[in-house]
């Protein structure tokens, strides 16, 4: 059973990616699916969540009437975001649903990117804290430490993986699922313990997704283990639904052969 991981493009997660519509944002499709899932109504009282569109460090991306619920980062290396989102193919909205396709403008430069296992795969808690002292001098280096400073977000965060994971075997949801999941136990194990000793004893949550099976899956972290919070189908989220189905992760959905991947775990 072979399971890959490739990269969101960067209409999900890279904000204003589709030229002329301020709505792609991936905090607002994330808000959409905390108010479809059972178990974050749980927490609510079934109460729905609202975006907060003001844009600083004080404010929460998602509020409970005035109350900050949840603050949403981007888990990902720096380096790799920056080669994804410039060099993918630009869309501009003409209204009505209509968008044109245009090349990436700086297809000229060479990027490389690191996975998150790349940068902290063989590191422990006391060697992030060591690191945190270095002079950032080189690009994995930059990437370390700023995955580090979102984790030490003194708020109540979930987190959003920015691989996604998929098979080219016949898989079940349950196995796929199982093998995403031993994917951060046995690369990533100490990002999440290197965060309860930066924060105030705050909730942290991780979502990644599924495309083969259409779910956003989050687990909690608790008493140092990732456990399993909810899956939420893709279509609880209008705004999701909507840039998925003009990026190349919709298209492959309906078909998995000729798919560009990057990784096998």
């Amino acid at each position: 059973m072979t399971i890959m991981i490739s990269h969101l493009p960067p209409t999900l997660w890279r904000k204003e990616a589709v030229r002329n519509e301020i709505d792609c944002n991936y905090e607002i499709y994330l808000t959409e699916f905390i108010n479809n899932s059972p178990k974050f109504m749980e927490v609510t009282n079934n109460r729905q969540v609202h975006h907060c569109s003001i844009q600083s460090d004080k404010e929460w991306d998602c509020y409970l009437d005035e109350t900050p619920f949840l603050d949403f980062k981007l888990l990902g290396s720096q380096s790799m975001q920056q080669a994804i989102g410039d060099t993918a193919m630009i869309l501009e909205s003409n209204g009505n649903g209509v968008y044109d396709i245009n090349q990436p403008e700086l297809t000229k430069k060479e990027y490389y990117g690191y996975y998150l296992h790349m940068l902290f795969r063989e590191k422990t808690v006391k060697n992030l804290f060591s690191i945190e002292k270095e002079n950032a001098n080189t690009k994995e280096l930059i990437d370390i430490k700023s995955v580090l400073k979102i984790l030490k977000t003194n708020k109540d965060c979930l987190y959003l993986f920015l691989d996604y994971f998929w098979s080219p075997d016949s898989i079940s949801f349950k196995d796929l699922e199982e093998g995403a999941v031993s994917y951060f136990r046995n690369w990533l194990p100490e990002l999440f313990k290197y965060r309860d000793c930066v924060t105030e004893n705050r909730k942290t949550y991780l979502a990644f997704m599924l495309p083969q099976f259409k779910k956003m899956i989050v687990y909690k972290w608790e008493s140092e283990n990732l456990l399993h919070f909810d899956s939420i189908d893709f279509n609880k989220s209008e705004n999701f639904t909507k840039y998925l189905k003009i990026t190349p992760i919709g298209r492959f959905m309906a078909c998995v052969s000729g798919m560009n991947y990057d990784c096998i775990i």
